[in-house]
């Protein structure tokens, strides 16, 4: 049996995936089996009311695997909306609304994904299951990642 290989960038899972009409589409690499660097958590779910709205189920890529390769005028031809404290960019499709990815926020410079926009492996094997995936809880309503928990917080879903 040979060496074991390091956990790199490379070799965590290439995915793609989408907005509903397809104008927007990305490739993000996504470990789903293990939390980024810096995270306790794989998936998220926040209280904030647009989240909540949104129904937004995010992840943190690996730091600067993030890849929007349409529209071909990049975040510019995004529309951005942005609420409350003016935290967090909430870039989204102009023409069917969906948001594929969040951030960057004013607390930070990651891209968050909201994985229920990924279409699948770039590699053409099976996707993993969403479900099999542990999602911790935040409660946005109070402060970015504040309160992280095993259920949702006042006003979260499932």
């Amino acid at each position: 049996m040979g060496p074991q290989l390091q956990n790199t960038t490379t070799e965590k899972t290439l995915y793609k995936g989408s907005c509903h009409c397809g104008l927007i589409s990305y490739t993000v690499r996504i470990d789903l089996a293990a939390p980024a660097p810096g995270n306790k958590f794989i998936l998220s779910r926040c209280n904030c009311s647009y989240c909540v709205k949104a129904g937004s189920l995010l992840a943190v890529p690996v730091e600067g695997s993030f890849t929007l390769l349409t529209p071909t005028g990049g975040e510019g031809a995004l529309t951005k909306y942005r609420f409350g404290h003016q935290i967090v960019n909430h870039p989204f499709c102009p023409r069917c609304g969906i948001a594929t990815h969040l951030g960057p926020s004013s607390h930070d410079a990651v891209t968050r994904i909201n994985v229920l926009t990924l279409d699948g492996r770039v590699d053409g094997r099976p996707m993993e299951h969403l479900r099999d995936v542990k999602v911790k809880y935040w409660d946005g309503k109070l402060g970015m990642g504040l309160n992280l928990g095993d259920e949702p917080r006042e006003g979260g879903v499932w």
